[in-house]
């Protein structure tokens, strides 16, 4: 049943027969095709492997002459290996002229037969042309023989004449032989390889003659049927493609209208996926937007939190130096006791720094810039990082270096961090190279710096390096790697750099020293030529009359005590409603306070900026200095227009306060600042 289909469609179907006769004379054409290109390339193939066998026989000839002649097993060896060393090489031998072996080298798996070994032998014994190459075919190699002869000419006779332990009447006598041996298998697996090759080659060919075959036998049917499927796809999927045009009859135009209905189809689904693309991507930012906001929350919280306590830190050690101080003033002098409250007091100093390091992480105000000359405030203080260490610092910078308007005591604690994280990669010694240089900063840049000009100090090491995969959480608060650190040091310096508009990188090799730089925004103006003042604060004969505000019980009454011992007539406040009603009171009253002292942050109160104002509505005249637990609150940089004429930030000693209430009390200073 399945024969007789074949044999209808082959006599009814024109397409059928025209297949069938092309399929059948290209397959003709492919077989004779194919045998004719084997056979010529093995031919090739063959010819080129018995060449280079007859080049090899007498290069080995003429290389193991000398060899033969003076029996050097050194030099047959360097010969023998040259011509071994080919890949079609499977066996080598030496034999001198009584067909006794010299030397000989053969692969592993190379066996001659027997039978083959007598004809050798007797190929050996026949007489040779001296130039004849003896050529002779077995099934698995190529086997060339060939005499070795003594050399002849004018060449010889220079030879001879140096050699004086042979005659010349040896010259052209047979002294040795050579033999040398074609393997077969790569010249087989190249055949094997163009037979294979030849036989794809043909089946390619006879595919691409029945594709044309069948294209040039279709070219009537297939705009119909491209018609018909493309309906059917339309039906089955809402979904078509273009149909080319071949023709401009009847069929043409249906195919025409056909592609017009598609194309409209087309562009409709385009705007649709657009939308689809459009809608995907804005869904994307949100999500984005969403994430940043959500970590900008998180980083809002964090910066509270760490502002808050570190403000509360400072509290407490307000409380507990200003009590240190008073202990101070109850006990006699006794030099083991001082030194003990000095130690307490550089503990407490630490404590301070380290708050302030929790307070620049958490980006409370800005930094108190002025106009500084990086150069002199480095060389003044550098060295001091490093007394009692076993490291040199080296400080170069480049002529004309201008100045930046920084906070000296944010970027001096930047230095002191990368300054002390160099002296702990080098334990035992070494030098540390702090340059400072003169660049300007294009955008953009991996920095994300704002083009201009910017003093570059570049602080490196000898030490033992970074770790490729801790160099990238070095910035990280509260990430160290040393058993004393805090992990606040980089992150710290990160954010003073920020808050400067500057920036800082890293380079670290690990074995091989580290490298940080500093990027800091260089300034147009001069810088002021310094002017060292001094102070006088003697003790006046008049008392100091102070109102004192803080919303911390245990301080207010240290303080008074403190201050009472100074010879200081001081009233308390605890906010700041409070101290404007006894402002009013003792100035009705006709009492005049020297100077306020208040502190900025009252918890459920009007703190220290409000107060003032009020109390200078009262009286303009009035000197105020203000107190916070925050070391960066804006009013440390513009004091004056917040009514102030001096900053205090906690804790801090009680001798630097009377001091600077002396000297305001004298109207000698305009400003006062401890930090």
């Amino acid at each position: 049943m399945k024969r007789f289909s074949l044999i209808r469609a082959y006599e009814k179907n024109f397409s059928v027969k025209i297949l069938s006769i092309t399929a059948l004379s290209i397959f003709v054409i492919s077989v004779v095709f194919t045998v004719f290109s084997i056979h010529s390339e093995t031919l090739l193939l063959r010819g080129k492997l018995i060449s280079q066998g007859y080049v090899l026989t007498k290069l080995l000839v003429n290389n193991s002459r000398l060899g033969v002649f003076t029996e050097n097993d050194l030099v047959l060896q360097n010969a023998v290996s040259g011509v071994k060393s080919q890949e079609e090489v499977v066996f080598v031998s030496i034999f001198d002229r009584y067909k006794k072996s010299l030397i000989q080298m053969k692969s592993a798996s190379f066996m001659i037969p027997e039978e083959e070994t007598r004809d050798l032998n007797e190929r050996l014994s026949s007489p040779k042309d001296p130039n004849t190459v003896t050529f002779s075919e077995h099934d698995e190699y190529f086997n060339f023989v060939a005499p070795i002869v003594s050399a002849t000419g004018v060449l010889a006779d220079q030879y001879y004449a140096q050699n004086t332990f042979s005659s010349p009447e040896k010259r052209g006598q047979v002294l040795g032989y050579v033999i040398i041996a074609l393997g077969k298998e790569g010249l087989k697996k190249q055949i094997m390889s163009l037979a294979i090759k030849n036989s794809a080659i043909a089946i390619v060919l006879q595919v691409f003659g029945l594709v044309i075959a069948f294209f040039i036998t279709q070219q009537i049917l297939i705009p119909i049927r491209r018609l018909t499927k493309s309906v059917r796809e339309f039906e089955e999927m809402e979904r078509a493609s273009k149909i080319p045009v071949n023709s401009k009859d009847e069929i043409g135009e249906v195919v025409i209208a056909f592609n017009d209905m598609v194309e409209t189809l087309e562009n409709r689904e385009a705007e649709r996926k657009n939308l689809e693309v459009d809608r995907q991507r804005l869904e994307e930012e949100r999500e984005r937007l969403m994430e940043k906001l959500l970590d900008a929350k998180k980083m809002e919280d964090m910066n509270i939190f760490t502002g808050g306590i570190a403000h509360d830190i400072n509290n407490i050690m307000m409380a507990l130096l200003a009590n240190m101080e008073l202990i101070k003033t109850y006990m006699p002098h006794n030099p083991k006791a001082m030194t003990r409250f000095k130690d307490m007091q550089r503990a407490v100093r630490q404590a301070k720094e380290l708050s302030t390091r929790f307070l620049m992480f958490s980006k409370v105000g800005e930094p108190v810039k002025q106009l500084t000359s990086i150069t002199n405030l480095l060389k003044d203080t550098a060295d001091f990082f490093l007394v009692g260490t076993n490291v040199t610092c080296r400080i170069s910078s480049s002529d004309d270096l201008p100045a930046c308007e920084i906070d000296r005591g944010q970027i001096l604690q930047v230095i002191n961090n990368l300054v002390v994280n160099a002296k702990d990669a080098m334990p035992d010694g070494g030098e540390i190279d702090i340059h400072l240089e003169d660049i300007h900063v294009e955008t953009p840049n991996q920095m994300h710096l704002d083009d201009g000009r910017y003093v570059l100090v570049s602080v490196a090491d000898q030490g033992c390096g970074i770790p490729t995969d801790k160099l990238k959480r070095i910035f990280e608060p509260f990430y160290t790697t040393k058993k004393t650190g805090n992990g606040l040091g980089l992150a710290s310096s990160l954010a003073i750099m920020r808050a400067h508009n500057g920036s800082i990188e890293v380079e670290s090799t690990n074995g091989a020293g580290t490298v940080f730089r500093l990027y800091l925004p260089a300034s147009d103006k001069a810088c002021p030529i310094e002017v060292e003042e001094t102070q006088e604060c003697a003790v006046e004969d008049v008392t100091p009359r102070i109102l004192f505000m803080d919303d911390n019980e245990d301080i207010r009454l240290t303080f008074k005590e403190l201050l009472t011992t100074y010879g200081c007539d001081i009233v308390l406040a605890a906010d700041g409603q409070e101290a404007i009603e006894l402002f009013v009171k003792r100035k009705e009253s006709g009492y005049n306070f020297d100077v306020i002292i208040m502190d900025l942050t009252i918890q459920g109160g009007m703190g220290g900026k409000e107060t003032i104002k009020e109390i200078h509505k009262i009286d303009s005249s009035v000197k105020a200095i203000a107190m916070t637990g925050y070391a960066h609150e804006t009013i440390m940089s513009d004091s004056e227009i917040h009514g102030f004429v001096g900053v205090f930030t906690k804790p801090f000693l009680i001798d630097e306060l009377y001091n600077a209430i002396l000297t305001i009390k004298k109207q000698n200073l305009k400003r006062v600042h401890a930090t």
